[in-house]
């Protein structure tokens, strides 16, 4: 009877729980829908191939942190829960993606409670149907970046803000701390909202008249900081990079930049933008109507229009003003995603609004109306899950597979990022990382040698060469296979037959034989990180020779009292292992070959010690290999 009795109350309690919040459930099953719907039809773009192949768990730990430093001067807890992930499911972008989804539909949970913090249980279900039918949230819960992750700890710490504001204690600035600190793992754009938030706390400190309560606020203010800090400490290397980086493309946001972001939010829907501007304003008419009374501590706390419009406003205004700010004296930071974090304050400043609207009709129908157009917006008019919107990298690289029975090598100016789309163990070269003019000028100078290749690009960067160039290649290859997608493109080059190359004698071997190529535009090879390069096989005579290998080591200084490290190799054996100064200088080996009979070997150089270490990454550059028969 017992059991049965405490079975009936659990179901109960189950029913009564689901009654209640029957809308807020709904709103979460459509959120789940919308972000997992469709997740991987389209292919992966640049930026999310970035994070493949960063993230990849089958590259070697110290690699993955140097190469996310380096590539992206991002902080690495995204990148490492993408590769965590990568070792216990199929590392593919379906599973990095997978994991947006989730923070996707955490984000809609988590809006939901600050509303409910900030105002009221209704606004908290209002925002998170606005955050649910967002186009803009929506996108970038299917995209494999680490955006989202961002704006859920913004979310989270903002509710806890809340809690700190109206009690102040242990607890609640220890737990503010730590998410504050999380929000700075996830981009050090997290950075400008946390200033935010600590003007916030310097708000409440001024407007307290009780100097009891602003020790309070100081002391757990201050010690809430200090465990960010201790939170953040990890992310310092990538702090230093941050102060240092130079976009190269973002410009300056010109008169109307912010309006074009607001737009974006909204599905660049000139109806939702006009309902929501409405919306806004009437939030701040209903702010502007408040009574004239003394500003304290109890009547923020107590005051839910007016706690609502002192955290928004500071949240947004400076979130806004900082990037403008250093966009027009440093260094342009005015790009859609970076204030993705301002998103969950205007959506809860929408429904605030629809929450003041006094007559039920009209609130309803406006709640109709902003659902309506919407989805319409979103299935009909963008046709989201089934029109193509990202660069068909993945589409273009299966069909060069398809067609490409002899894995000729294949030459990009992403060559490292889209090399997570061809396997090596099934043959194919790994990409060289070059602007299709460069490649040309270094054929075009004998800097290379003329092969078979295919030419991958998109992002951007349509087609287009000098007509001189054309002519050179039509002279010397066949263009026999042109794929073009989605923003990107790929362009198979036949060598002619009278031009095909010979197998080479140990003599005959320059640097330009040497693959994966990696040269600069002078033709010199350059190592960024440990890896190898090898020529094709060639025929190597008994005899004496002396090898000549003229190299430099970069930074001019070594780092740990080390140079970059150089091994080359004939076949399997090691015939030079040295360490190459900071100056342009060559090394000499003499070596023998006294086989029973002539051999094919390959000739492999070696770079194995990079390192990036206070801010200084080992390079190597080789600017010349010969052999020479004695």
């Amino acid at each position: 009877m017992v059991k049965r009795f405490n079975l009936t109350r659990i179901m109960l309690k189950i029913s009564v729980f689901l009654k209640q919040n029957s809308v807020l459930i709904l709103i979460l099953l459509v959120s789940l829908f919308l972000r997992f719907y469709h997740l991987d039809i389209q292919s992966p773009w640049l930026d999310e191939i970035l994070t493949l192949k960063e993230s990849d768990p089958s590259m070697p730990f110290k690699e993955f942190k140097d190469q996310v430093l380096l590539r992206e001067g991002m902080p690495h807890l995204y990148f490492f829960i993408i590769r965590t992930l990568g070792i216990f499911f199929e590392y593919d972008s379906y599973t990095a993606r997978f994991f947006s989804a989730i923070i996707g539909f955490l984000i809609t949970v988590s809006i939901y409670f600050l509303g409910k913090k900030i105002y009221n249980k209704n606004v908290g279900i209002l925002a998170a149907l606005l955050i649910t039918i967002n186009w803009f949230a929506i996108l970038y819960s299917q995209e494999a970046r680490p955006y989202n992750l961002l704006v859920f700890f913004i979310i989270i710490s903002f509710t806890l803000l809340v809690s700190l504001i109206k009690k102040a204690n242990f607890i609640n600035s220890i737990v503010f701390g730590i998410i504050t600190g999380l929000v700075i793992h996830s981009h050090m754009i997290g950075l400008i909202t946390i200033f935010s938030q600590y003007c916030i706390l310097l708000g409440v400190f001024i407007i307290e008249k009780e100097y009891g309560k602003r020790l309070q606020i100081i002391k757990f203010g201050l010690l809430s900081f200090i465990t960010m800090i201790i939170v953040a400490i990890p992310t310092y290397k990538t702090f230093l990079k941050a102060m240092e980086y130079k976009s190269g493309w973002l410009t300056l946001p010109g008169a109307d930049g912010m309006t074009l972001i607001f737009h974006h939010f909204f599905g660049n829907t000139e109806l939702l933008y006009f309902i929501f501007s409405s919306l806004i304003l009437f939030f701040c008419l209903r702010v502007f109507k408040l009574k004239n009374k003394p500003i304290t501590s109890n009547y923020l706390i107590n005051n839910k229009l007016f706690l609502s419009f002192f955290i928004l406003f500071i949240w947004i205004f400076i979130s806004i003003i900082l990037p403008i700010i250093k966009s027009y004296t440093s260094e342009p930071m005015i790009t859609t995603r970076y204030f993705f974090g301002i998103l969950p304050a205007l959506m809860i400043i929408i429904a605030i609004a629809i929450e003041n609207i006094k007559n039920k009709v009209i609130k309803s129908a406006i709640i109709v109306l902003i659902v309506t157009v919407s989805l319409i917006d979103l299935f009909l008019i963008k046709d989201y899950y089934n029109s193509v919107s990202k660069t068909q990298f993945r589409e273009v690289s299966e069909s060069m597979k398809k067609f490409d029975s002899d894995k000729d090598k294949i030459v990009s100016a992403y060559g490292w990022v889209l090399s997570y789309f061809f396997d090596k163990e099934e043959g194919y070269q790994p990409e060289i990382e070059m602007t299709f003019e460069n490649y040309i000028h270094l054929m075009k100078t004998q800097a290379i040698d003329l092969e078979s290749f295919w030419y991958f690009d998109g992002n951007f960067r349509p087609y287009n060469i000098p007509n001189e160039d054309e002519v050179y290649l039509k002279e010397y290859f066949i263009n026999d296979k042109t794929i073009e997608k989605q923003d990107c493109w790929a362009k198979h080059y036949q060598l002619k037959d009278k031009y095909a190359k010979k197998i080479k004698s140990l003599t005959d071997i320059q640097l330009k034989d040497f693959s994966p190529k990696q040269f600069d535009e002078k033709g010199n090879y350059v190592f960024l990180q440990n890896g190898e390069i090898t020529t094709d096989e060639i025929n190597i005579e008994n005899g004496n020779y002396k090898v000549i290998i003229k190299a430099q080591s970069f930074p001019e200084k070594p780092i740990n009292g080390e140079n970059a490290h150089i091994i080359l190799k004939v076949g399997n054996k090691t015939i030079l292992d040295n360490f190459v100064s900071e100056k342009n200088s060559e090394i000499e080996k003499t070596i023998t070959f006294n086989e029973n009979k002539d051999k094919k070997k390959k000739i492999k150089l070696i770079f194995d010690n990079d390192i990036l270490l206070n801010n200084q990454d080992r390079n190597l550059i080789i600017y010349s290999i010969k052999f020479i028969k004695n």
